[in-house]
């Protein structure tokens, strides 16, 4: 046994005194709990500790693992650049795992300066690293360093990710640590970086208690819209450290959560770790998915669905269908309207394609139409191939008609999509998206999707979208 232990661990800068100052009082049960990991990691003397940070060099379709001899970096950022960190790193550990990620068709890549001048990225660690190794640096500094930085894969391939992981340090015989670098929900309220979503606290709530109940399964399949919702940082480098604990059983202990700047901060300790056959829980996991992927699509409207049939179809067969007959409503053979078709995977959007008007017979046709464009002909992405099918979700937009307003005192982004329009140039942005919370983002982007600058004359028009998923 070489994984000695686990750990969640968030990575607010504002709990570093030298950066929060007074702030960091507000936290004081986190950086307790900090310390209290920092204590028992210098108990344990690791060979090595692999921190997965979702801050580092990110990727849609790989894992990034930091490649240099050296890695340093600094809280400068922040204003505290005498927080500084500099360490080996662990070649051998990084080198045996992108071979063994390349034989079991997982994309990861060494990341060097190279590949960040290449990117135009930067190439030092950060602060998903530096923050949590503050408090461990404290009480023990005898490590080599591994920095992982997940992608935006699905859960099982992260989850096969960790467990290749766990091999190759135990094939090492190395002694090591693993910390999962994140923060949990940032909608925790009003006044956080974001505007509050009710799904921040469930998302919080839902993974503190499968901790308590040292349920990891439940961690790892915790719902893919709950987790986009809360719009947490936390639970893919979950996915990654809990695959890498496959096989062993492990004790759960909650050390600290608070959340006192909207932002959830969790401590989590998994220690005594222990080889057991019934702590194999990768089909469990991947039976997890499955169900809540299935639960997701027995949920679609008649909308969603022939939405996912019009994509399937296209990328399977290079067909275009009609409408199929028990998917004949009112509704949809009724005439067109203007239609977006949003598809997305793990890793995010991964098309978005639509008419602001109706230009086809019925809506069912103009659905189809945009799905298929969307799979297919977003410039922003490759086509969906048929190995994706299975990981997408997919929604449907349906907007009223335009409507001119005289300035942005009538617009909300929670309720309304804008257009707006100088010449021949229209840049459209859909309301309620993940990010955009005030006006001036909304006009801003769809200003630069338009191409129109700032300080030009352009009109706005506001609609509203009847949503389905």
């Amino acid at each position: 046994m070489t994984i000695l232990a686990g750990y969640l661990m968030p990575h607010p800068p504002v709990v570093i005194p030298a950066v929060g100052h007074e702030q960091s009082k507000a936290v004081a049960a986190t950086a307790r709990a900090m310390d209290e990991v920092g204590i028992q990691i210098a108990n344990l003397k690791p060979d090595v500790i692999v921190v997965i940070s979702p801050h580092g060099p990110l990727f849609s379709d790989a894992i990034a693992i930091r490649g240099e001899r050296n890695l340093e970096g600094n809280l400068s950022a922040f204003g505290a650049p005498e927080i500084h960190l500099k360490k080996n790193n662990a070649l051998s550990l990084i080198q045996a795992l992108a071979d063994q990620s390349a034989d079991n068709n997982l994309p990861a890549v060494i990341f060097d300066h190279a590949l960040a001048r290449r990117f135009d990225v930067a190439g030092d660690l950060d602060h998903g690293v530096i923050v949590p190794l503050s408090f461990v640096e404290t009480h023990y500094s005898d490590y080599e360093l591994v920095e992982i930085t997940y992608g935006l894969l699905s859960t099982d391939e992260l989850y096969r990710f960790g467990q290749l992981l766990s091999s190759c340090i135990d094939n090492l015989g190395l002694r090591a640590v693993i910390i999962a670098s994140g923060d949990l929900s940032h909608k925790l309220r009003d006044s956080g970086p974001y505007h509050f979503d009710v799904r921040g606290p469930k998302f919080d709530a839902w993974i503190v208690d499968a901790f308590e109940k040292n349920d990891l399964v439940k961690v790892v399949t915790a719902d893919e819209a709950l987790c986009e919702g809360a719009g947490e940082c936390g639970k893919k480098s979950l996915d990654i450290m809990i695959g890498a604990l496959d096989g062993l059983e492990v004790s759960s202990k909650v050390l600290s959560y608070e959340g006192p700047f909207g932002v959830g901060y969790g401590v989590v300790s998994l220690t005594d770790p222990k080889p057991s056959d019934e702590a194999k829980r990768f089909d469990e996991v991947v039976q997890g998915v499955l169900s809540r992927r299935l639960t997701r699509r027995n949920r679609e409207d008649n909308f969603v669905r022939l939405a996912r049939v019009a994509v399937e179809a296209y990328v399977r067969e290079q067909k275009r269908i009609k409408l199929p007959e028990e998917l004949k409503v009112p509704e949809l053979e009724g005439p067109s309207k203007g239609v977006f078709v949003s598809i997305k995977s793990s890793g995010g959007l991964r098309g978005c394609i639509g008419t602001t008007i109706g230009t086809k017979h019925s809506l069912a046709e103009e659905i189809i139409h945009n799905a298929i464009q969307a799979a297919t002909e977003d410039p922003r992405f490759p086509e969906i191939e048929p190995w994706e099918l299975e990981h997408l979700t997919i929604s449907v937009d349906v907007l009223s008609k335009g409507e001119l307003v005289s300035g942005t005192q009538a617009l909300d982004p929670k309720t309304y999509g804008v257009i707006v329009e100088s010449d021949f140039r229209r840049g459209l942005l859909l309301p309620d998206l993940e990010g955009v919370d005030t006006v001036e983002d909304q006009i801003r982007i769809a200003l630069n999707k338009a191409g129109i600058k700032e300080h030009e004359a352009y009109r706005i028009h506001r609609f509203t979208v009847e949503r389905h998923v």
